[in-house]
């Protein structure tokens, strides 16, 4: 089956029975939550299920245990950094900060 937006063959990108190939289809905010520490936004859209299956190998696959960092680049915004971290984790920013102040504290027994 064509794409009738783009005319991609879809059964190279999806098994799904739609109309519109996954590089055609917007994705949907279905849910949008902001307050003054953190915002969540829930979104639906057929690619995500495939970069969230390559995400969660990568995590895997490079033997992390609470999060791992990739870089991305685009050619026109440059370098970013993405972290996958588990819901129950800390995050590099949390980590950092508890080892700090454990150094902190081996310094001042070490000075006492």
């Amino acid at each position: 089956m064509k794409c009738k937006i783009c005319g991609n063959n879809m059964s190279q990108w999806s098994n799904d029975p739609i109309w519109r190939c996954a590089f055609c289809e917007k994705p949907k905010i279905k849910k949008l939550e902001i307050t003054p520490e953190e915002t969540h936004v829930i979104m639906q859209h057929p690619n995500f299920r495939y970069f969230i299956k390559e995400v969660l190998s990568f995590f895997k696959k490079s033997g992390g245990r609470n999060y791992v960092e990739m870089t991305v680049v685009d050619i026109n915004m440059g370098e970013f950094t993405v972290t996958i971290q588990k819901k129950t984790g800390k995050t590099p920013a949390e980590i950092n900060s508890e080892l700090k102040k454990e150094i902190k504290k081996l310094k001042e027994k070490q000075n006492d």
